[in-house]
């Protein structure tokens, strides 16, 4: 589970020769309460770093929400924060809510989502 997600990212990153890029970070949008998005969440990490092992696991973060938009714009506002060196994130996640709210995070952050 995740899995395509994360061979989706590898092949996105690899496409657009983005491993290497120290601004770039990838915010896995993880709901670690809902027990079925646990392995997503992992999955799609794996399958990302088995495709791209290149890329720096020192530039991968997680963002833990709830499922609503709301907190996954908090969840994603903190990492986006305390990673200032990142100027693009890839977004990846177990639901549109989640994803919604990181791109309305990025917004806020004055960066493109």
């Amino acid at each position: 589970i995740g899995e395509a997600n994360g061979e989706w990212m590898a092949n996105y990153v690899k496409e657009n020769d983005l491993a290497s890029n120290a601004e770039v970070g990838l915010m896995i949008m993880t709901m670690d309460t809902v027990s079925s998005c646990v392995p997503r969440a992992e999955g799609e990490y794996d399958k990302f770093t088995e495709l791209v092992p290149e890329f720096d696991t020192a530039r991968i973060f997680k963002a833990d929400y709830d499922g609503t938009t709301d907190k996954g714009n908090t969840a994603a506002t903190a990492v986006i924060t305390a990673h200032p060196e990142i100027k693009t994130w890839l977004v990846t996640g177990a639901n549109e809510e989640g994803c919604i709210g990181a791109a309305r995070a990025l917004e806020s952050a004055g960066l493109d989502a």
